[in-house]
């Protein structure tokens, strides 16, 4: 086999642009089959122990943040106090479940968010209407 056909038969890199170097570095990766870099372990156990760390600060913010008077069956009450007796049996879990948690407050905001901008939308346009 030539030099010429070996140089044809394999990818050429793209010229590539200063913002995508690792996409395209991917993409090459992809085109001449070789396989996906392992993590480092080293890698994983930091990303384990700072994930446990922000759950645990999480928290004890939330704990901080516990209402006073709150009733037997006020949903925040409640959920602290599964945060509070997971943390002391199973941080894996808790880490899972305070993921799961902010999820579905971040939901929750987002589907908000549409009908306090319609609100106001139509606010707006029922006082243009009025001029």
């Amino acid at each position: 086999m030539s030099d010429e056909s070996a140089a044809t038969s394999r990818p050429q890199p793209a010229s590539v642009k200063p913002a995508q170097p690792l996409r395209t570095l991917g993409d090459l990766r992809r085109q001449l089959g070789t396989p996906a870099p392992r993590e480092l372990a080293s890698a994983r156990r930091f990303r384990a122990v700072w994930a446990d760390l922000q759950a645990n600060e999480r928290v004890g913010e939330a704990l901080a943040r516990r209402p006073r008077n709150a009733g037997p069956l006020n949903s925040h009450a409640l959920v602290l106090q599964l945060v509070s007796s997971l943390q002391a049996t199973s941080p894996a879990y808790l880490r899972r479940v305070v993921d799961l948690v902010e999820t579905m407050g971040w939901l929750e905001r987002a589907s908000e968010r549409p009908t306090t901008a319609a609100r106001k939308k139509a606010t707006s346009a029922a006082a243009r209407r009025r001029r």
